[in-house]
C-alpha cells in the first residue's frame, strides 16, 4: 500500500488556542495554513466549563463556545481545517515529513514551534510534538 504525498506551505498540528492564534496569523501573512484538528478538535478547552481569565471574553464564556469562536474565525481568514490525528513526525532530513493517520504524509521544508526557546526542542526532544500542549507551525 503506498502512501499519499501532500506538499504543505504551512501545516499547524493541534487546535487548541495556541493552533488557532498560529492559524490566524498565519493566514493574515497568506501562509494558506493548513491545521489538523487532533484526535479532539478544539483541544482541552472543549472539555471546559467557564472560562473567565481570557481577554475579549468580558462576561466569560464557556470553553467549547470560545473554541468554536476561534475556529469560524481561522476558518474565515483562510485556513485549511482538516479532521486528523498526526501519528509521527520526522524533522531529521530534509524535506520534513508529517505522517497523518498511518496514511497520508506531509512534507514542508521549515520549521517552527509555538514556543520561544534559545534551542530546537525537536533536536533535543524528538517526541516534544507529542507531548507539548503547544502546536507544531511547519513552514
Amino acid at each position: 500500500m503506498s502512501q499519499e504525498h501532500e506538499h504543505v506551505k504551512c501545516l499547524i498540528i493541534g487546535s487548541g488556542p495556541a493552533g488557532y492564534t498560529a492559524a490566524i496569523y498565519a493566514s493574515r501573512a497568506d501562509l494558506k495554513p493548513v491545521m489538523y484538528t487532533g484526535i479532539v478538535p478544539g483541544g482541552q478547552l472543549t472539555q471546559t466549563t467557564d472560562v473567565e481569565n481570557y481577554p475579549g471574553y468580558p462576561d466569560g464564556v464557556m470553553g467549547p463556545e470560545m473554541m468554536e469562536d476561534f475556529r469560524k474565525q481561522a476558518h474565515r481568514l483562510g485556513t485549511d481545517i482538516r479532521f486528523g490525528y498526526v501519528t509521527s513526525v520526522d524533522f531529521s532530513r530534509l524535506p520534513h515529513r508529517v505522517v497523518v493517520d498511518e496514511d497520508k504524509t506531509i512534507l514542508s521544508f521549515l520549521r517552527s514551534c509555538g514556543l520561544n526557546l534559545p534551542y530546537d526542542p525537536i533536536a533535543i526532544f524528538p517526541f516534544f510534538v507529542f507531548l507539548s500542549p503547544f502546536p507544531m507551525l511547519v513552514y
